[in-house]
């Protein structure tokens, strides 16, 4: 009889597991797949801004997407040393802080470095004034992003307080 037990309960415990390893794969499924998303709303809204010719379009956007997957890549490679800025003062040693800001600062020099790179590449393809565009759009695109994203939570707080004053049955 204990046997049984032992069996059902290893059954479960794998069970358990493999849909905890199926939804941590589907969330990053569903994740990859808003990121995906998210960069065809950018081109399309740079297009938007941007008069390109076909030749140019053509050219400049496979660039300008592996630009943006590269700088995605350094992001999420600076992502567990910026873990270290949540911490609080008192947490870190004066070495894991100056650790943690060569980091961050290495971090900045190579996202610099590549932006200056695929400028000079963009800048081949098209003219000052349209990549001068590109740029303000791409500002642009992000800051209307991040008000989206203000907005929503700003939203889910009202949403939070009105439960919370209303009534409980």
């Amino acid at each position: 009889m204990n046997m049984k037990k032992t069996v059902v309960a290893c059954l479960m415990l794998l069970g358990g597991i493999t849909m905890i390893v199926a939804q941590t794969d589907n969330r990053a499924e569903m994740r990859a797949a808003k990121m995906q998303e998210m960069q065809a709303q950018k081109i399309a809204f740079i297009k938007e801004k941007v008069s390109f010719t076909d030749k140019e379009s053509a050219e400049f956007f496979p660039l300008y997407q592996e630009f943006e997957q590269q700088r995605m890549e350094l992001n999420r490679k600076s992502r567990p040393q910026g873990k270290g800025f949540k911490a609080k003062n008192t947490e870190l040693s004066e070495q894991e802080k100056e650790a943690v800001m060569d980091n961050f600062i290495q971090n900045r020099v190579e996202t610099a470095n590549l932006e200056k790179a695929y400028y000079e590449k963009f800048k081949k393809i098209l003219p000052a004034s349209k990549l001068f565009e590109v740029y303000q759009a791409d500002r642009e695109f992000k800051q209307e992003l991040l008000q989206d994203f203000r907005n929503r939570g700003a939203q889910n707080q009202d949403k939070k307080s009105r439960e919370n004053k209303s009534p409980k049955k």
